[in-house]
């Protein structure tokens, strides 16, 4: 993704059925309970740090090969990236959470990129995601790659349960 070119990138059916069901188990795993951390938005939706959690042997075989090809999806090569240049979150969005307009944050003269994998939505319309105040149409198992830290993205208040895989780098 160019520096000229900020446009979200839209990956249809990327999570399969499977995956998504691996990854809505391993997100409600109650050996996971105490690892979920407010978001940094502070509107009510919580993250589970896939790289810091303590896995399960059967999760971690999950999520190794998903990484691995979400990794791979980004259009910049960061198979050399250091730990500490990349991050994999599951978001958790309850009822009632939401994000208002924002742009990430980073260090003068960095890129971020985020890609973003729906795994559940709710059955209503709500939980819409928008860039630059156009909605962005997602469905179950679609994915998105785009930069945080260029374009303004929300989402609209959630009713019900929305989750997601989002997988960043900062380079």
């Amino acid at each position: 993704m160019s520096d000229s070119s900020f446009e979200p990138r839209r990956f249809p059916a990327f999570l399969a059925a499977p995956i998504r069901d691996g990854l809505r188990i391993l997100a409600t795993d109650t050996r996971y309970s105490n690892d979920w951390q407010p978001g940094r938005q502070q509107t009510g939706y919580h993250k589970l740090d896939l790289r810091r959690s303590n896995l399960s042997e059967r999760d971690d075989m999950l999520l190794t090969p998903l990484l691995a090809m979400i990794r791979g999806s980004f259009l910049v090569d960061i198979s050399s990236f250091s730990e500490n240049q990349w991050d994999a979150y599951i978001l958790r969005f309850p009822d009632g959470s939401s994000l208002p307009n924002h742009r990430d944050p980073v260090k003068e003269g960095t890129r971020h990129l985020r890609f973003n994998g729906l795994i559940q939505a709710p059955d209503t319309e709500t939980g819409v995601l928008r860039f630059n105040n156009t909605v962005f149409e997602m469905s179950v198992g679609d994915a998105v790659c785009f930069r945080p830290d260029r374009i303004t993205h929300r989402l609209s208040l959630v009713r019900g349960h929305r989750l997601v895989l989002s997988v960043g780098c900062v380079y």
